[in-house]
C-alpha cells in the first residue's frame, strides 16, 4: 500500500522537477492527483493542481509537459484537460498522437451530446501505437459545443480522424449487440462528418 504522506511528497517532487518525465502517461496510483479515495489528502490535491497549472505556463512552449498536464487533468476537470490538449496540437500540428487524441475527444463530446450526457457503454479499440489517449469527460453543454463546432469546422484532419474515432468504437460496440438509439445516431453523424470531409477536400 502506498503511504499518502510520501506518495504526495514525491508526487510533488516530481511534478515541480520533472513535468516532462514520460511516468505522467503512465496514470498510476503514483502520479494520478488524487491520492485516494477518503479526500483526507484534499490540500495536496489542490497543491498539485496549482503546481501543475504553475508549470503549464512556466514551460508553455513544452508539448510534453502540457500533455502530461492534460493527462492528469482528465481524471477530474475536463475542461481544462481540453484547454491544454489543444495547446498541445496548436504547437505541434502535425503531429498525429495529439489529433488521435483530441479526435478521441470530440468523439466522446459526440456521443454525450446523443447520450444526454454520459454514454452507457464504451469501447476501446486495440491499438498497436504506444501512447493510446483515453478520451475525458466533459459537461453535457460543452459536449454539444464541440458537435457544433465539428458541424461547421474547416479542420479537415479533426473532422476526420473524430469521424473514424466514432466509426471504430461503434462497429465494437455492435459486436457486443449494444443497439442503442445513441449509438445509431453517434454512427449517422460519422457519416455525415465524413461527407463534409469530402466537401472540404474538393474546395
Amino acid at each position: 500500500m502506498v503511504q499518502p504522506d510520501l506518495r504526495s511528497n514525491h508526487l510533488l517532487w516530481l511534478i515541480e522537477h520533472h513535468p516532462d518525465s514520460d511516468v505522467f502517461r503512465l496514470s498510476t496510483v503514483v502520479t494520478a492527483m488524487a491520492p485516494d479515495y477518503s479526500g483526507v489528502n484534499s490540500t495536496n490535491i489542490e497543491r498539485a493542481r496549482a503546481l501543475w497549472l504553475r508549470q503549464a505556463e512556466r514551460y508553455a512552449t513544452n508539448v510534453n509537459v502540457l500533455a502530461n498536464a492534460a493527462k492528469v487533468f482528465g481524471v477530474s476537470d475536463g475542461r481544462m484537460a481540453f484547454e491544454l490538449l489543444k495547446r498541445v496540437r496548436a504547437l505541434e500540428p502535425q503531429n498525429p498522437e495529439w489529433l488521435d487524441w483530441l479526435a478521441a475527444v470530440y468523439a466522446h463530446a459526440v456521443r454525450s451530446t446523443f447520450a444526454d450526457g454520459r454514454p452507457r457503454s464504451r469501447a476501446f479499440p486495440n491499438s498497436d501505437k504506444q501512447t493510446v489517449h483515453v478520451a475525458f469527460y466533459l459537461p453535457l453543454v460543452e459536449s454539444r459545443l464541440l458537435k457544433s463546432e465539428l458541424e461547421a469546422s474547416a479542420d479537415a484532419a479533426l473532422v476526420g480522424r473524430t469521424a473514424e474515432a466514432l466509426l471504430r468504437e461503434i462497429a465494437l460496440l455492435k459486436e457486443t449487440a449494444f443497439a442503442e438509439s445513441e449509438i445509431q445516431a453517434s454512427e449517422a453523424f460519422a457519416k455525415q462528418l465524413q461527407l463534409r470531409v469530402r466537401q472540404l477536400q474538393s474546395r
